[in-house]
């Protein structure tokens, strides 16, 4: 499963591994998303200064020294996102130089102190629904008698050092104990044996580098899930065993009973019906 984590939302697409080479995949469910990127820590980050240092301070700053409000919000997107480890982090000092020492909202020499659980704080919401995201398709996977052996990170958010330790420690599996400072609970009735969660290197241009691929080797997909339904409608001749009579219609040109908007379905949504990729779809 491939969960590419970015800024502004989180999609999801799972492969079956067909072939090593040449490398052939098929989807093995339907795509899922949800806006649940990187940008909405900013957003919970936004907040949790604006009570921290009181609104009237906060807004002086947005409006007064926008500099200040920058190098803080810098700050968080490119070291505390990417790089917090509540193992290794006990607390983050985000500069907001200017701002007056205050010992009560934490700020002392032109920083704002953050404790581990309050950074925890900013990304556990956004983490959760990530968590929901991959278990949904895990299960969907799982009811067409599917599983899933690993989970690769990519995108922006993907390279973040604490979303990788939440999934690890969320998708341990059956018989691993996850940490003691685990920030997501594993169900007792649920586990995930033998999903590997990985993080590669310069994850976060495989989008960039994947198109690049896809121009000069082609599609490695085989195979596609059904996102909608497809069809055709048509009319056709009235059988009162199958039509009811106020649908008939007498046709001067075919000088029958006759029923329209029927419909003929060649792709159905249920369950994602797989389609061979570019396959061409005949009908008459």
């Amino acid at each position: 499963m491939v969960c590419d984590a970015g800024g502004g939302t989180v999609d999801l697409i799972a492969y079956k591994v067909k072939s090593i080479a040449p490398l052939r995949i098929e989807e093995s469910a339907v795509g899922t998303g949800a806006l649940c990127g990187s940008a909405f820590l900013n957003y919970r980050f936004e907040d949790h200064v604006r009570s921290r240092i009181g609104v009237e301070r906060y807004t002086h700053m947005r409006e007064r020294k926008p500099k200040t409000w920058m190098m803080g919000l810098k700050y968080f997107e490119e070291s505390v996102k990417r790089n917090f480890n509540i193992k290794e982090h006990a607390e983050v000092n985000v500069p907001f130089p200017g701002l007056p020492d205050d010992e009560e909202a934490g700020l002392d020499s032109g920083f704002l102190t953050m404790t581990a659980e309050q950074v925890k704080s900013i990304f556990d919401p956004v983490i959760d629904e990530i968590v929901g995201l991959l278990e949904g398709q895990i299960s969907d996977i799982e009811v067409k008698g599917g599983s899933v052996s690993g989970i690769i990170l990519v995108g922006g958010f993907g390279q973040s050092n604490y979303l990788y330790e939440t999934l690890k420690q969320h998708f341990a599996g059956a018989g691993q104990a996850t940490a003691p400072d685990s920030p997501i609970d594993i169900p007792k009735d649920v586990s995930y044996s033998g999903i590997q969660v990985m993080q590669p290197l310069y994850a976060w241009t495989a989008v960039v580098r994947g198109a690049v691929l896809r121009g000069l080797e082609g599609s490695m997909v085989t195979r596609r899930r059904s996102r909608r339904y497809y069809g055709t409608s048509y009319a056709t001749v009235f059988d009162a065993s199958k039509h009811a009579a106020d649908d008939k219609y007498w046709s001067p040109l075919w000088e029958r009973w006759m029923v329209s908007d029927r419909m003929q379905w060649h792709l159905s949504k249920v369950c994602g019906s797989p389609a061979r990729a570019r396959q061409k779809i005949t009908y008459g």
